[in-house]
């Protein structure tokens, strides 16, 4: 890169060049045409998690066309017109409509791929990034380039940094003799040898999606897999729950849908407590406790939902082991839980295919992999030949390219053990009086399985999951307020939801750096109530999502109400629909367009003002 390209000063760098990152940088694009973006992806293509280097066999969405497209982009195929319209999408379709996406808004000349992230700094012209060169098998070469900008989106996800266990007693042994240990982030670059006569059985580690995805992919490639879960007395253990494929007719009498579908079913999301519906017809019914009836219905639903759910698991033998159990707690599943393949029922009840370990792994040794159980007192120790560990294990905190400090500004996780006392004395107190509204407001959530376990990093701490709380405080310098977030919450509708925080996220910036020319968002007026806002999302997400919600906000049945306080935010109407209604991104097609009208309208109105 020339020093003149350096020395460049961006009006808006986005990190991240997958679904997040290419509708912010369309939707900024499309506010204001002359600005000089640029994208940042430290993979060699576009697409986050659906880039060509990070598919593997099997990889679906959960969702059908109509809910996995963008507002103004419908997805097109030879892949649809052959009739499949209803069924899973497969990841090499996501990933090919991504790159049409970016073709047809003149993304991809905007793109720098190849450039890992190092280090992010305020400057005084507002951001500096500094990337390093990527080249081959992860390979980063010495030579570093540098970008300035004045305005930052982050959006590079929360799965791109892999969270990997110690290494196991005796794993050097097992490598040396041709054996292999890896992240489940890393299967397409070792799936040559996944596939290969020597890899007989495989061994997968972990309990959550991804776990499933691995066995799901592994038991297709004909090997026999060794499904291994933590013990159920360690926390964070176990797969929560299984579904069917599919669940319910397709809102239009297409054809039969993903389960997922059901999230998006407005009737069916009143049955969850959200703090973002506390004034509905159907919250006032089912969730405020004020009419018994509802509230009595309600807790049915939950009692119904998982027996039905219970004994699905527990009529399938191969799946005892896994102790999959919902009880009451169905309600407070996360979005990693709820599990579902077009195959996963069909391999996971195939004690031939997968055999499913309560039990932990004490030690590798050549060709061989060592479990240690318990039952009770009972303590077994059992073997299993393979040559092949899977670790689908999660994620570390993200954005490691933030210092500590600053990472406190933004509302970031940071280790517990280097957060200031007063600070945590201070967001201890907003969370108990948020709790205490909570259960005030949605009293159903005293039911949930608290997860108790000590935390080793702080939570996420920003004003609708976008803007660090710190921006509204009156001592914050205006021009500061030059950074947002998109992609934190995990939500059902993933492009939906990265839209919609797209267009408030860039509203944000927009007005903050140009009043004049943008109207400003509904925001906070002091920095205590974005503060007590803010504990109520991170108390919300404690008790409907235990465990998960601690560390990766969810909101799997929140979204709608969650999307629609984000249009309203902006001087927009809402687009939740009525009862029984599956929610589509179609409906929210054209918030752009109207949020530049209204802000035309609203600017012309003040000049008005002026001239009279």
């Amino acid at each position: 890169m020339s020093s003149s390209q350096e020395d460049l000063i961006y009006d808006c760098i986005v990190l991240g060049a997958g679904p997040q990152g290419l509708v912010s940088a369309k939707t900024y694009l499309q506010c204001s045409p002359s600005a000089n973006l640029l994208l940042l992806d430290s993979q060699p293509t576009l697409g986050g998690t659906w880039a060509p280097s990070r598919l593997y066999p099997g990889l679906t969405t959960q969702n059908p066309i109509s809910q996995y497209e963008f507002t103004d982009f419908p997805m097109s195929s030879d892949w649809i017109k052959s009739g499949k319209k209803y069924e899973y999408i497969p990841g090499s379709e996501v990933s090919r409509y991504l790159q049409q996406y970016a073709e047809h808004y003149h993304l991809v000349e905007r793109c720098r791929f190849g450039e890992m992230i190092d280090q992010v700094e305020r400057n005084s012209a507002g951001w500096m990034v500094l990337t390093s060169l990527i080249l081959g098998e992860g390979l980063v070469e010495g030579r570093r380039h540098v970008y300035y900008t004045k305005q930052l989106i982050v959006a590079t996800g929360m799965s791109f940094n892999p969270k990997l266990p110690a290494p196991f007693p005796g794993q050097s042994e097992f490598e040396m003799d041709g054996g292999r240990v890896f992240h489940c982030k890393y299967v397409p670059q070792q799936l040559e040898f996944l596939k290969s006569d020597e890899v007989r059985s495989i061994v997968v580690l972990g309990g959550g999606k991804y776990s499933v995805d691995m066995v799901t992919m592994c038991a297709g490639l004909g090997k026999k897999v060794e499904w291994v879960i933590r013990p159920s007395s360690q926390a964070g253990s176990g797969s929560k729950c299984t579904y069917p494929e599919t669940t319910r007719g397709h809102p239009d009498g297409g054809g039969p849908v993903s389960g997922e579908v059901g999230q998006s079913d407005v009737g069916a999301a009143k049955m969850h407590p959200n703090m973002y519906d506390t004034s509905s017809w159907g919250y006032w019914f089912w969730q405020s406790g004020r009419f018994w009836l509802g509230y009595w219905i309600m807790g049915l639903y939950w009692r119904i939902m998982g027996w039905v759910t219970n004994m699905t698991s527990r009529s399938v033998e191969n799946l005892r082991e896994a102790k999959v159990e919902l009880a009451r707690n169905g309600c407070f599943l996360s979005a990693a839980a709820i599990m579902q393949t077009p195959t996963m029922m069909e391999v996971l009840s195939d004690p031939a295919k997968v055999t499913i370990h309560r039990a932990s792994i004490t030690k590798l040794e050549a060709g061989v992999v060592n479990l240690t159980s318990t039952h009770g007192l009972n303590r077994t120790i059992s073997t299993i030949p393979s040559t092949a560990v899977i670790l689908a294990t999660g994620w570390n905190a993200p954005y490691p390219f933030f210092s500590d400090s600053l990472k406190m500004e933004l509302g970031l996780p940071v280790p517990i053990s280097s957060y200031p006392a007063n600070l945590h004395q201070h967001w201890e107190e907003l969370d108990q009086a948020a709790d205490k509204e909570l259960l005030a407001k949605l009293p159903f959530l005293k039911y949930s399985p608290l997860d108790s376990s000590p935390l080793t990093h702080t939570q996420f701490r920003q004003y609708r999951y976008i803007v660090p709380t710190a921006h509204f405080s009156p001592s914050f310098p205006p021009h500061l307020r030059n950074i947002v977030f998109g992609g934190t919450a995990q939500a059902n509708l993933h492009i939906l939801s990265a839209e919609m925080q797209a267009i408030w996220g860039v509203a944000y910036l927009l007005s903050s750096a140009s009043p004049d020319l943008y109207p400003l968002p509904t925001l906070p007026k002091s920095l205590n109530e974005a503060e007590y806002h803010t504990a109520l999302q991170t108390r919300f997400q404690e008790r409907k999502y235990p465990g998960r919600g601690r560390e990766i906000p969810s909101l799997l049945w929140e979204y709608i109400g969650y999307t629609d306080a984000l249009l309203n935010d902006i001087g927009l109407q809402g687009r939740g629909m009525g009862l029984w209604t599956i929610q589509s991104p179609r409906l929210y097609s054209g918030v752009v367009e109207e949020w530049l009208r209204r802000g035309r309208t609203e600017i012309d109105g003040r000049e008005n003002k002026k001239v009279v």
